[in-house]
């Protein structure tokens, strides 16, 4: 894996891109992860991606050693991170 993050218009790597009709009304996911994160900011999970400054994910994070659910959301650079 390729160290990169989209945190305040980061780079992306390690990221696979698919693409949506334009009307979302009904669209389901799943996402499985195996394995563990194992250090600090390790990140799996699944983003709706427009472009690196403006996505919305949900993400297992390894921060400060305890994963944990997260919700991040970015518009225009400006992220905004909630830990469950």
């Amino acid at each position: 894996a390729q160290k990169g993050s989209l945190w305040a218009g980061g780079t992306t790597n390690n990221i696979i891109v698919g693409s949506f009709d334009k009307d979302l009304t009904n669209v389901t996911a799943t996402v499985k992860v195996s394995g563990f994160t194992k250090a600090s900011y390790d990140e799996s999970g699944l983003i709706f991606f427009n472009d690196e400054n403006n996505y919305v994910s949900v993400e297992r994070k390894h921060a400060n050693g305890n994963p944990r659910i997260h919700v991040v959301t970015e518009m225009n650079g400006n992220p905004n991170e909630d830990g469950a």
